[in-house]
């Protein structure tokens, strides 16, 4: 699905659905038809989570459209979003305990084969095959899998810069197509990003090796290079907003602009070298792109994968994609 990024788009989605599907609601809602036919289920969420559109207006206008009678379920499942986001919020608790209990599960299963077909989409189960395969993330790049490499991947040390690396290292050719692993929104796009001079680049590493860590100014600015930052909102891991990071570009394409809607597999841009070294000094040695999903919450911002031993964090990331 294509989820727009204007209160507009919104609102007509809502008119669209009120019109032509709200009568079939409680009697289709819990097929599922395909990722191409989401007809019978009203698709707002997105524009509920980021704030276009709230459920208490959603509610006014299909009551001033259609009966209550003929409304009440999808009314009762609006109404459900309500209840349970306030219920999380004075229990938060039961997310922490809810990670806890997942990750002994894991551990539990983490050889069992029916438990392994299951998260890879391999049941032979069509439909829950094809929900699994929905859920994964798309690959930023065609062709290229997670690097086996620890030093390519979250947690690995960055002595020269005295930080963490928090993504996975795509190492590719120069002008790689990068894809959007998920929909979502632009929130940043440098199309007009100059590279520093190499001096200062220097002069930047020795201020992170003086404050014994990465200021986020030095790495968000310097070390990105040129980049992108996509929104995917609260949908994609529940309980965290999540962004995810595309940096070291040589270019990005001309419709990706802030503000600006994408699509799993879309095209945002394609590899350099951008940020680094080699690109200070002018050449396109070590054409890479650099990844990173974050995940947001009120206690704080995390990587994927952070903490993670190195044969759980590659199985993790291997599941984390289609």
């Amino acid at each position: 699905m294509n989820f727009l990024t204007k209160r507009t788009d919104a609102l007509k989605r809502l008119d669209d659905f009120m019109e032509k599907n709200l009568s079939e609601y409680t009697k289709l809602r819990n097929f599922d038809f395909g990722t191409q036919n989401r007809k019978n289920i009203s698709c707002l969420s997105p524009y509920v989570s980021h704030g276009l559109i709230s459920e208490i207006e959603i509610i006014n206008k299909v009551l001033k459209k259609h009966l209550f009678s003929k409304s009440e379920k999808f009314i009762q499942e609006v109404l459900w979003r309500i209840y349970w986001k306030g219920w999380l919020e004075l229990r938060p608790g039961v997310w922490d305990d809810y990670l806890i209990s997942l990750k002994t599960q894991r551990e539990k299963y983490k050889t069992n084969k029916n438990y392994l077909n299951a998260i890879e989409g391999n049941t032979n189960i069509q439909c829950f095959d094809d929900w699994v395969k929905e859920l994964k993330l798309t690959l930023p790049c065609n062709g290229l899998n997670i690097p086996k490499k620890a030093s390519r991947l979250p947690n690995a040390p960055r002595d020269y810069r005295n930080g963490i690396h928090r993504g996975i290292d795509f190492f590719a050719n120069w002008g790689t197509e990068v894809k959007a692993v998920a929909k979502g929104y632009i929130v940043r796009a440098d199309k007009y990003y100059k590279e520093y001079p190499p001096d200062f680049r220097e002069q930047m590493l020795l201020s992170s090796e003086r404050a014994g860590h990465t200021p986020s100014d030095i790495f968000n600015s310097v070390l990105l290079g040129k980049a992108i930052i996509i929104d995917h909102g609260f949908d994609l891991i529940p309980g965290f907003r999540t962004i995810s990071i595309y940096a070291h570009l040589s270019s990005i394409d001309k419709n990706i602009t802030p503000g600006s809607a994408v699509v799993p597999g879309q095209v945002l841009g394609k590899t350099g070298n951008s940020g680094t070294k080699e690109s200070t000094l002018g050449t396109k040695k070590e054409s890479h792109l650099h990844w990173e999903l974050i995940l947001q919450d009120k206690h704080g911002e995390y990587y994927f994968g952070q903490g993670l031993k190195y044969d759980e964090l590659y199985s993790s990331l291997n599941n984390l994609f289609d």
